[in-house]
């Protein structure tokens, strides 16, 4: 028996869950599993507010534009520093192409360093798959 569910609220637009249910024939439950489509790539940002009184360091997300096969970032931050992204790749047979920013050993984090300048300074960050 294959029932559909569907998400509700502001954010759930285009969301839609499956729930596979099994029954004996008694009718009693079996197993159920909950389906959530996820995108091949995901990329995070660590969230913390500065100390009291301390400058703001942290980098910012300008702009995204994400295609079925990749993922454009536009960021900024303080001039010549390095940032880390949170990196998860949902789809194990995706090959990583990254342009703008270097990938940890394990895959996991996306170091980005910014040029030299003054203030914040913008730098884009590509992956592909």
């Amino acid at each position: 028996m294959l029932e559909q569910l569907a998400a509700s609220g502001p954010s759930a637009k285009g969301v839609q869950h499956e729930l596979d249910i099994a029954y004996y024939r008694t009718g009693k439950l079996l197993s159920a599993e909950l389906r959530i489509p996820l995108p091949a790539v995901e990329v995070g940002i660590a969230h913390g507010l500065p100390e009291a009184g301390a400058r703001k360091l942290q980098m910012k997300v300008l702009d995204q534009q994400a295609s079925p096969h990749s993922l454009r970032l536009r960021l900024a931050a303080p001039a010549n520093r390095h940032q880390t992204l949170f990196l998860r790749v949902n789809d194990s047979k995706v090959h990583l192409r990254i342009d703008g920013a270097d990938a940890s050993v394990d895959s996991a984090q996306l170091k980005v360093q910014f040029p030299p300048g003054a203030g914040y300074v913008e730098k884009t960050a590509t992956i592909s798959w």
